[in-house]
């Protein structure tokens, strides 16, 4: 019931031979490698631990508190968390891993390592909170979604690692917010919470290879200090938002089904088709805002069945670009689009300032500079149908 202190270096059991472990208070040895094996029995720590490393074996580990290692946290049996607010489990130097489900109930959770495995099998990390999972190490890079452990130099979340996460959480982020790693994401991912994938300070950046999609009520929201570039991203109405502090963005198509975007990037921003349009509602709204130039493939935020089509502010000291375009209607009248805000209930704002101050014109038909390769659509009497020439203010 009181707290106990572990003295000497020399690795320490305690077994209770299939019977209930129970520790009411704290454990604290830090040069002391732990062994606590409650075989059928339940394990329970109630207070902090902090030791050299930690191994458990029970039929339940109830965790009340902190706990913080040097070395490796291995749980293998189903963990439960049995606090209140907000708890951590940290090894600094090593790894953290659950071989079995674990329960994070309503609180909110924070899991530092440079590595972390999370091997309970599909859903097993459960929660109705915020799930925070960092490296250690600020620098550390993060790779997602991989085969394998690329080794000690990062932070994998394995494809299984993420396929482990049950749906629920009120959040869950990836990377510190003091983070100046790599982040890459390796093969597609799927999340189903609001999910944030972060490296905000110094060299950090992030990098998508393959797809990332937001299942259920997932939005999701890339932050870097420098460079970010993606493939496809999609949700299901919900949010997508892309920052960088102090680079460009560079990304594929992105779908939201009505969900709203945002792209921001101090340098530059280059998309695909940007389709926030909804069949079932309002169309999504899209803010573009870098400092240097814009392009994308096309802009579509119609809302095809009922409801308000989005709104569009697109915001840059340089030059826009919508290369592309897609299949619209004006009436029955099929035009080919770049830019389209209809709705069945009423049309979004369009809103374009750029760089051409009043010198450069921004053509509806040509793409050389500034401007768009097909029509802009705003409502079925207010639209532009190539080839037309502002040197100036247009409303």
């Amino acid at each position: 019931n009181g707290g106990v202190t572990l003295t000497g270096n020399n690795a320490k059991t305690f077994n209770s031979t299939n019977n209930n472990l129970n520790f009411g208070s704290t454990i604290n040895g830090l040069t002391t490698d732990l062994t606590l094996n409650a075989g059928t029995g339940n394990l329970t720590l109630g207070n902090t631990v902090a030791v050299n490393s930690l191994n458990t074996t029970a039929n339940n580990t109830n965790i009340a508190n902190n706990i913080t290692t040097t070395g490796d946290q291995t749980f293998n049996s189903s963990v439960t968390l049995t606090g209140t607010g907000n708890q951590e489990l940290k090894a600094d130097t090593g790894t953290i891993a659950f071989n079995n489900s674990l329960s994070t109930g309503n609180n909110n959770l924070t899991l530092t390592a440079n590595e972390i495995n999370l091997s309970g099998g599909n859903n097993s990390v459960t929660g109705s909170n915020n799930l925070l999972l960092q490296p250690s190490t600020p620098g550390q890079n993060i790779n997602i979604a991989g085969n394998t452990d690329a080794g000690t130099n990062s932070l994998d979340l394995t494809g299984s690692d993420i396929n482990a996460l049950a749906d629920g959480f009120s959040s869950i982020t990836i990377g510190r917010s003091d983070g100046s790693g790599q982040v890459t994401i390796n093969n597609p991912v799927g999340f189903t919470d609001p999910t944030t994938i972060q490296s905000p300070q110094g060299t950090g950046s992030i990098t998508a290879i393959s797809t990332i999609t937001g299942l259920n009520n997932a939005s999701i929201n890339l932050l870097a200090n420098q460079n970010i570039s993606t493939s496809d991203i999609s949700t299901q109405r919900q949010s997508i938002n892309l920052k960088s502090n102090t680079g460009f963005v560079r990304t594929q198509n992105i779908t939201t089904q009505g969900g709203d975007l945002d792209i921001q990037a101090q340098d530059s921003i280059k998309t695909g088709l940007l389709d926030t349009s909804s069949r079932t509602g309002n169309g999504g709204k899209v803010t573009l805002d870098p400092q240097g130039d814009i392009e994308v493939t096309a802009i579509n935020t119609q809302a095809l069945g009922s409801g308000i089509g989005g709104d569009i502010n697109i915001t840059t000291n340089s030059f826009f670009r919508a290369t592309g375009t897609f299949t619209t209607f004006i009436g029955y009248i099929p035009v080919n689009a770049s830019i389209s805000t209809l709705g069945i209930n009423g049309s979004g704002n369009l809103t374009i300032t750029h760089g051409g101050n009043g010198i450069t014109p921004f053509v509806v038909g040509n793409t050389e500079k500034t401007g768009t390769a097909g029509a802009i659509i705003g409502a079925l009497n207010n639209n532009v149908i190539p080839t037309r020439f502002y040197q100036g203010n247009y409303t």
